[in-house]
């Protein structure tokens, strides 16, 4: 997905995104991006750095802002819920509650 400088994707909810009542999860892997982008979730920023990847849970309100001078570019992945993704998921989540 590309966001273009001066750009914004306004707030809305993807229903079909959500793992627990759907079985389907989008990840994001940020390609390009630099401070001028903002990405909230429920209201609050979420900083997804450029190499990182990040399950988010769409069917909640998310909005992107590109306030900045170069594509904001994510490659994204829709994908099946399944017991290793579960498991990968709670180990990202477990090594960020202790970095």
């Amino acid at each position: 997905m590309r966001l273009g400088p001066g750009s914004l994707i306004r707030e809305h909810s993807d229903h079909d995104l959500d793992a627990a009542l759907m079985g389907l999860v989008r990840l994001h892997v940020p390609v390009t991006s630099e401070v001028g982008v903002e990405f909230r979730l429920n209201g609050l920023p979420v900083a997804m750095a450029p190499g990182s990847v990040w399950y988010l849970r769409l069917a909640n309100p998310h909005s992107v802002v590109n306030d900045g001078d170069i594509d904001r570019v994510h490659l994204v992945i829709d994908a099946e819920m399944n017991d290793w993704l579960l498991q990968m998921l709670h180990a990202g989540v477990n090594a960020a509650r202790t970095a």
